[in-house]
């Protein structure tokens, strides 16, 4: 009869487990960019993702700055103007939620034709560059949210620290 080898219980398959802590990073990393990953225990990681997502949203934003308008409000997150993009928009959270807070409301009123309007020169790469973003950040999202980053980020603590709990 050939000796079989006992399964070693460190390398075991665990069956997946849905905890606060797993959800909580998923949420923190969908609001703030790179949240997610920075609680993981991957802080430089975190960083620069969260920094590269934040700068080519906010760069987009500044695109859009009208020129000649009286009102100097970006204009590339506005749900009601283009709900289309403010959908892949809203994959950066919170920043998305605060531009089309306090810039998101139609800037012109019925009486200006729509030849009179100024706007930005760069609005459509504006409108890019803050969609890209929010849809960017849904991939790290997504990649928080994979269990094998978790495994591996349990593997990567040291032995001082405290595991993070979640899905293993």
């Amino acid at each position: 009869m050939p000796k079989t080898k006992k399964s070693d219980p460190r390398t075991k398959e665990q069956p997946f487990k849905l905890t606060v802590d797993y959800f909580s990073t998923a949420v923190s990393a969908w609001l703030i960019p790179g949240a997610g990953h920075f609680l993981l225990g991957y802080r430089v990681r975190g960083t620069v993702i969260g920094a590269s997502i934040l700068a080519l949203f906010w760069v987009g934003q500044a695109l859009a700055m009208p020129v000649e308008a009286a009102n100097k409000a970006p204009m590339a997150v506005s749900r009601k103007v283009s709900p289309v993009f403010f959908g892949c928009q809203m994959g950066n959270g919170l920043s998305t939620l605060v531009s089309n807070q306090l810039w998101g409301e139609s800037r012109y009123g019925n009486d200006l034709k729509p030849l009179d309007r100024k706007l930005p020169r760069h609005i459509n790469l504006a409108i890019l560059l803050t969609s890209v973003s929010g849809l960017l950040n849904l991939l790290v999202v997504l990649h928080v949210l994979d269990p094998k980053t978790w495994r591996d980020a349990r593997q990567d603590v040291p032995k001082s620290a405290h595991p993070p709990e979640g899905p293993t």
